[in-house]
């Protein structure tokens, strides 16, 4: 028991990622069914020829080499694929938020501790005496 704020002592070590969530690019999956207004494709992944009247899925994205037409059974594992990574990251963001509470809280216990105010204070007070203190020509 060193200090005034020996009851915190259980917070240490609480930690919150400090990254952040971005997607980059514009990448989008399209479900294409217009058959006057399709052409013949083949399909990116397996290579099969898609015909006018089949329905396929369009990946859309810059710069990426997977970018093209998928026939409706490849199209389905890419898309099961894009959702399972969605789900992995969205457990990881919620496993973040419940740190950030949790983290968040043991912060607000500390502030609304009796000593914080007077620690505080003496920290700006020490804080004022060393620039003075540095100021000074001898």
């Amino acid at each position: 028991m060193i200090g005034e704020f020996y009851k915190h002592e259980h917070l240490h070590g609480l930690e919150v990622s400090g990254a952040d969530v971005t997607f980059t690019g514009s990448s989008t999956y399209f479900l294409k069914n217009n058959p006057s207004r399709q052409r013949k494709c083949t399909c990116k992944e397996c290579g099969i020829v898609l015909i006018r009247e089949v329905p396929r899925l369009e990946y859309q994205a810059s710069y990426n080499y997977k970018a093209g037409h998928y026939c409706p059974e490849c199209g389905l594992k890419r898309v099961a694929q894009q959702e399972a990574m969605l789900r992995r990251v969205k457990g990881i963001i919620e496993d973040e938020i419940k740190c950030a509470i949790a983290l968040s809280k043991g912060l607000e216990e500390i502030i609304n501790d009796e000593w914080y105010p007077k620690k505080m204070a003496l920290g700006k007070m020490f804080g004022v005496m060393q620039e003075k203190a540095g100021s000074q020509e001898y």
